[in-house]
């Protein structure tokens, strides 16, 4: 166990021994139905960090006080700073502040330029490292185009922030356990796979009669397109290929817009068509995919000029549920349009091998350690993402 993991762990557990639990009983407060903070205020209110007045209003949109926003911090981060007003209101610039020494940002992690905001010269000099880097991290965020530094920060923005916060430091101790007790599924480790469609071929297309070009002719035909004799070869064929199980690596391309659902929560995992990873492991860049996968389909989102693509690559628990999608003529009930084949290969194009292809009829249900890979034209391959089954998501790295 690495040092970065338990000290994560360390810290998350004295945050949380920390709250009290009687607070965890009653709701937060009555004037939070329908507020956009509910969720945050919610949260930290059933976990002893934040209350109301003891009438049953929280006062959502009410300034902070100081006083009030360094208890708050005390609470859930154990970070104390000394109050210089009892009441007096904290500008969202301060705040800013507070909040990422709270979260031990640096000041230095940020891309964040004095062109993002409209109001970027009004943040103090010596505040501005800081403010940006929390901006970066996305704890908070502006209006319109502003930041607003001088305006005073209200109960419900402290509460999404603090809300948020707490739930980035948890993520970090699940993504360091993550990465700590799975293998990187990058294509170094899908390369060193065995058993797979590149590895297989020449023999069982030889126990048909068939050579290897004989084979890549076959497969770059629809199945409509096949003479009975070769489409019971072909079929013959597949049945030898590799059959899913909760053990195998398998894999799904997308593109970088639904890699930014699945990070940002909104897509939680994938179904339709997919890959045994031992089977696809000769596509080594975008074009590969592409071609070989046959991404140029009817309605595709997919651009053969994309700067990238993403990968899923995961073992489900439910994988035995998929099928090889097959065409009428072929026995089957799929009756998508070429270059969709139906004999249960993609009918691979432009140099590229076609190769087996499963259809997963339901979501998968993921188990801890799927992967999200960010990859290029060039071949380069980035871990943007990982799943956690506790979190019910990909957690973003």
């Amino acid at each position: 166990m690495n040092k970065k993991f338990l000290a994560v762990l360390l810290t998350l557990g004295l945050l949380f021994s920390s709250f009290p639990v009687s607070a965890v009983a009653n709701p937060a407060a009555s004037d939070i139905e329908g507020h956009w903070a509910k969720s945050s205020i919610e949260a930290l209110h059933s976990q002893g960090i934040m209350s109301g007045n003891g009438s049953g209003s929280f006062r959502p949109d009410d300034a902070i006080s100081e006083a009030e926003l360094k208890t708050l911090l005390d609470r859930a981060f154990q970070f104390r700073g000394s109050i210089e007003s009892e009441k007096a209101k904290v500008s969202r610039e301060a705040a800013a502040v507070l909040f990422g020494e709270a979260a031990g940002l640096s000041s230095g992690e940020s891309n964040t330029s004095d062109s993002t905001f409209c109001d970027s010269a009004q943040i103090s000099a010596s505040n501005k490292a800081m403010v940006f880097a929390v901006i970066e991290k996305a704890y908070m965020v502006g209006s319109g185009n502003c930041f607003l530094p001088d305006a005073f920060i209200t109960r419900a923005e402290t509460a999404t922030v603090i809300s948020t916060i707490l739930t980035d430091k948890r993520y970090e101790a699940e993504v360091a356990r993550l990465l700590e007790e799975t293998p990187k599924y990058d294509l170094t480790y899908t390369s060193s796979l065995k058993g797979g469609f590149t590895d297989t071929i020449e023999s069982y297309a030889s126990a048909e009669g068939l050579t290897i070009e004989d084979f890549k002719v076959l497969c770059a035909k629809a199945a409509l397109d096949l003479s009975p004799s070769q489409l019971t070869k072909m079929n013959a064929i597949r049945e030898k290929q590799l059959k899913p199980t909760p053990d195998t690596l398998m894999q799904k391309v997308i593109t970088t817009y639904e890699l930014n659902k699945y990070l940002a929560g909104e897509y939680k995992t994938p179904k339709g068509f997919i890959s045994v990873a031992a089977d696809v492991k000769q596509y080594k860049n975008v074009a590969d995919c592409y071609y070989g996968l046959r991404l140029d389909y009817e309605g595709s989102y997919f651009k053969s000029d994309e700067e990238s693509y993403a990968v899923i690559r995961f073992k489900a628990k439910n994988i035995e549920k998929s099928i090889v999608p097959r065409s009428p003529v072929n026995g089957g009930t799929y009756e998508d349009p070429y270059p969709f084949g139906g004999a249960g290969y993609t009918t691979g194009t432009k140099g590229r091998w076609g190769s087996p292809e499963w259809v997963m009829p339901e979501f998968t249900v993921l188990y801890d350690g799927a992967q999200l890979f960010e990859f290029y034209q060039d071949g380069r391959e980035e871990l943007r993402g990982i799943y956690s089954e506790s979190e019910g998501r990909f957690l973003a790295i």
